[in-house]
């Protein structure tokens, strides 16, 4: 059973990982502590799963880096303003053209 399901579906491990942020923002007004390192662990690996799935199952969320073939070799990150054609052609960046800061499979 991966991350998602373990936290009960998609939303309520976004939903967890607010709670996770809240935490964390509280606890650094608070004075912190060595707990919040477990803490930050825990959203990497939270935030690694959710963008995993919007890879798999083609969503985008603000701020996904994603590659439009029709629109050249570069990374653009999601917003509102693409029209529906260009999210139509879209697909996630991989890590690898992440840190390429470009496409890096051209067909």
């Amino acid at each position: 059973m991966n991350l998602i399901e373990q936290l009960g579906g998609y939303e309520k491990a976004k939903e967890k990982m607010d709670d996770i942020c809240h935490t964390l923002d509280n606890s650094e007004l608070l004075g912190g502590g060595d707990a919040r390192e477990g803490l930050y662990e825990r959203l990497e690996s939270i935030d690694k799963a959710l963008l995993e799935y919007r890879r798999q199952h083609n969503i985008f969320e603000v701020g996904d880096p994603m590659i439009i073939p029709s629109r050249g070799n570069g990374i653009f990150y999601f917003n509102a303003l693409f029209s529906d054609s260009d999210t139509a052609e879209a697909r996630h960046a991989t890590d690898a053209e992440i840190a390429a800061g470009k496409r890096l499979e051209v067909k």
